[in-house]
């Protein structure tokens, strides 16, 4: 199984920044998503049309890779989206030998499954001519694994597939992880990584091992299913005042994560 981290965990820090702590901790890939205070990483200067070729090259050079790119539109319910609007997002991905792209979900409770299902299938399939994966996350109204794997059972494209936050499930639907792979195991393409503690419903976020997530646990389901994608810290410092600054919480995912590997 290969490391990596998301960009959100480096708030503040530009790509150069990012790209050198990924190189110095001994990560296998970086998980794009905003950079600095952008809102999109396609404003990154990094990642525009002028300048992907060379920032490819140089990731390529870095023996770093880019297992996904989270991207700045959420899949909707109520208007019926074109998959144009995701064509500079399939082409980054493509330029940067990126297997997957997350699509946003909307959390409301009117979340209308079946018309989204036909966006999504849409979506994907255009995503098939890139070789690229659209995924969906297990959070908000997909937090519950059971109802996000009924949802891809009707969609008929090889680009679906689901990106496993380990928290939402087990956290907010008490689900335990055996469940929630044997409802979803088969879609996941990448898995985001973070710990927690529970109280009075309310998740309040911590570095790894120092919360409840069975994360042994989860990585044993994993390593047992021979899973040789990315497993990615997700952290941010707003989360928690407690959090450590960046270049601390990345050194701590790596080492932790390691070591932890090491005794399945």
């Amino acid at each position: 199984m290969k490391l990596s981290f998301s960009t959100v965990c480096c708030s503040g820090w530009g790509f150069d920044e990012i790209f050198a702590a990924a190189k110095d901790f001994g990560f296998d890939g970086i998980e794009l998503s905003r950079i600095g205070n952008r809102g999109d990483v396609t404003e990154d200067r990094h990642f525009q049309s002028q300048n992907v070729k060379s920032t490819a090259e140089r990731l390529t050079d870095g023996m770093i890779s880019v297992p996904l790119i989270s991207i700045g539109i959420s899949l909707s319910n109520d208007t019926e989206q074109s998959p144009n609007a995701f064509k500079s997002y399939f082409e980054l991905a493509k330029q940067l030998n990126s297997p997957n792209i997350r699509i946003g979900v909307v959390s409301d409770k009117d979340f209308n499954p079946d018309f989204a299902s036909a966006n999504y299938e849409c979506i994907c399939r255009e995503a098939e001519d890139y070789g690229v994966s659209v995924l969906i996350e297990t959070a908000g109204y997909f937090g519950n694994s059971k109802v996000l794997a009924d949802f891809l059972s009707g969609i008929n494209s090889t680009s679906k597939g689901v990106l496993w936050d380990i928290c939402y499930p087990y956290a907010l639907h008490a689900e335990k992880p055996e469940e929630t792979y044997a409802n979803i195991g088969s879609f996941v393409k990448a898995v985001h990584i973070k710990d927690a503690i529970f109280e009075d419903g309310k998740i309040t976020y911590k570095l790894l091992g120092h919360g409840e997530l069975p994360i042994l646990e989860i990585m044993t389901i994993l390593e047992r299913d021979f899973f040789d994608g990315y497993a990615s810290f997700e952290w941010q410092k707003k989360w928690s005042s407690d959090f450590d600054e960046p270049g601390i919480a990345l050194a701590h995912y790596v080492s932790y994560m390691r070591r932890l590997l090491r005794t399945i």
